[in-house]
């Protein structure tokens, strides 16, 4: 079982190399999208056993289509690579609750199966907005100085 980690990196370069060496092994690959906005030293990482970091750094922001870019970026980088039998996409900021083994095991047991979380819009907590307004600033990061410049 060949997993690519498609692991989009955007706040806590420590917590992002915990990540990484918790999830490498000879059976996975890390394809690693460093936010632009973030001050990374990619020596801090440099060093850990199959890790690809993008060249291309794109500069994310939360519900936007960069998201989708750098992802696209990564199955890129990935497909490039070699052929990988799972992409598990998840943030830098993440951390398994299972071993490597157990995950490896688990997508063995379950080859035919897809795990992708689908709710039906608009449901609880979940609106319609994010489909009918187009943010291209982060949200999270607003100020009331910059929402009365861009007015």
């Amino acid at each position: 079982m060949n997993i690519a980690y498609l692991i989009l990196g955007h706040s806590n370069p420590r917590a992002l190399k915990r990540l990484l060496i918790s999830l490498t092994t000879q059976n996975s690959t890390c394809f690693v999208h460093i936010d632009k906005k973030v001050d990374f030293n990619l020596e801090l990482i440099n060093n850990i056993h199959n890790v690809v970091v993008s060249d291309q750094r794109l500069s994310l922001n939360w519900g936007g289509y960069s998201i989708v870019a750098a992802t696209l970026l990564l199955l890129k980088k990935a497909f490039e690579t070699k052929h990988f039998d799972r992409y598990v996409l998840i943030s830098g900021d993440s951390y398994p609750l299972k071993s490597t083994k157990y995950i490896e095991q688990f997508f063995v047991r379950n080859k035919k199966l897809e795990f992708i979380n689908c709710v039906r819009m608009p449901g609880v907590g979940k609106t319609l907005d994010r489909f009918n307004f187009y943010l291209e600033y982060d949200p999270r990061r607003a100020s009331i100085t910059g929402l009365l410049i861009s007015l």
